[in-house]
């Protein structure tokens, strides 16, 4: 079954030249994700309550543009297949009839209860239905970047209380703000990012109090991560305008 979440480009999600932050486009993502999951009565506080919570093992966005201000869009999201203990979404963004970006997603359920990862149940597949056919998004299985690579351009980002989420860790979306605000350096003339790609590891928690984003640009790319002295948090793959998409398959 597929969701449509309907919004408008507001005002406090653009940039300087009145076009979407990418930072909001996860953001989106992510409010489309959790409106479907609440749709079902699968929302994120009543399975917590159960002992169970889900967590965004991997991402990877195609933007062919960004919406500006005002501007009406629509994303649809649906739950594509669970193998095991990973469950996949993908989404569509649409301006109209034109699609303006795609997305696809792992998640993982998890046990709180023993700290673990969980076998989905099949009730839990069943109460969203499987759309096994749609595809959309970059090839996140087939995706593998090695996250051993020393970065040679760096910021430090302290983290807001703002950045945390009832699990009492940054949010997922917050970890694309920290790419965000490195991109500037990445490229003199402001170019947009068009596809990234980010592999969660670790969650930072309440007691990190600063972390490092750095990079290394590496054929037609840039690598990124997400680390400080004692931890990697996530890491990934960003092209930006003019730069090649990264197909997977």
């Amino acid at each position: 079954m597929k969701a449509h979440f309907p919004r408008q480009v507001n005002y406090y999600e653009i940039d300087p030249e009145y076009k979407l932050k990418l930072g909001y486009f996860f953001k989106l993502i992510q409010e489309s994700a959790i409106y479907h999951s609440d749709s079902v009565g699968l929302g994120s506080k009543g399975i917590r309550k159960s002992g169970f919570a889900w967590f965004l093992n991997k991402i990877g966005i195609e933007i062919y543009r960004y919406p500006e201000y005002k501007e009406k869009i629509e994303i649809v999201t649906w739950f594509r297949e669970a193998k095991r203990f990973k469950s996949y979404r993908d989404y569509e963004i649409f301006s109209g009839k034109e699609k303006i970006a795609e997305a696809s997603s792992i998640w993982i359920y998890f046990d709180i209860n023993s700290n673990r990862i969980s076998t989905i149940p099949d009730k839990v597949s069943e109460t969203y239905t499987l759309e096994k056919e749609l595809k959309a998004g970059p090839d996140l299985d087939k995706w593998n970047v090695n996250w051993n690579f020393e970065t040679d351009k760096n910021i430090d980002i302290y983290t807001r209380m703002s950045d945390y989420d009832p699990n009492n860790h940054v949010n997922s979306a917050a970890y694309i703000d920290y790419l965000e605000t490195l991109i500037p350096k990445l490229d003199s003339n402001n170019a947009r990012a068009k596809s990234v790609i980010i592999q969660y590891k670790k969650e930072i928690d309440r007691n990190i109090e600063s972390v490092k984003v750095g990079s290394k640009y590496s054929d037609d790319h840039y690598l990124f991560k997400i680390s400080d002295n004692a931890n990697l948090y996530a890491y990934g793959d960003i092209q930006l305008e003019n730069n090649k998409f990264f197909k997977g398959g």
